[in-house]
């Protein structure tokens, strides 16, 4: 099973984590460079399509996207915040989607969320209507996919500080 996972700013750490936990392969974009779900998504082995912050993405990061969304078994959409330099993952979702099937993790009013003049709302709308399911969290997406969490896997830590010298 392969997941691609539609994230940025942090709303997607928390299932990309859970997914490493259960073994299963996933890959995460278009996500800026230094975005911190680029970050968690590379640090457990994922692939990570990425492009320059603060610019649109470019016909080749595009290209790869897609080409990672179509091989996918697999697509969760986090309750991350659009604008037009990220646009593109949900026009691309649409694309896709179907035939791969599209899970939502709930993130509220998009309309809160929207910063394209209501242009990202009208496709996510479409989406919606699409999708497979939406769910409150990752948490509740992983089991309804994947079943109950094992206790002998459990999640791994990665912010874990050293608590002495």
């Amino acid at each position: 099973m392969r997941v691609h996972v539609v994230c940025g700013g942090g709303t997607g750490s928390k299932l990309l984590e859970m997914l490493h936990a259960r073994g299963i392969s996933f890959s995460a974009g278009i996500l800026a460079d230094q975005d911190s779900d680029a970050l968690v998504c590379r640090k457990l082995g994922g692939e990570v399509v990425a492009a320059p912050p603060g610019t649109p993405a470019a016909p080749e990061v595009r290209a790869r996207v897609l080409g990672q969304m179509r091989s996918s078994e697999a697509l969760v959409l986090t309750p991350f915040a659009v604008g037009p330099n990220n646009l593109a993952n949900l026009e691309i979702v649409r694309e896709v989607s179907p035939p791969v099937p599209l899970y939502l993790v709930s993130g509220g009013d998009f309309s809160r969320r929207d910063y394209t003049g209501g242009v990202a709302g009208g496709i996510y709308r479409d989406l919606v209507a699409r999708s497979q399911g939406q769910f409150p969290s990752a948490a509740r997406l992983v089991e309804a996919l994947f079943g109950p969490a094992s206790p002998k896997r459990p999640t791994p830590a990665l912010h874990v500080r050293s608590a002495g010298p």
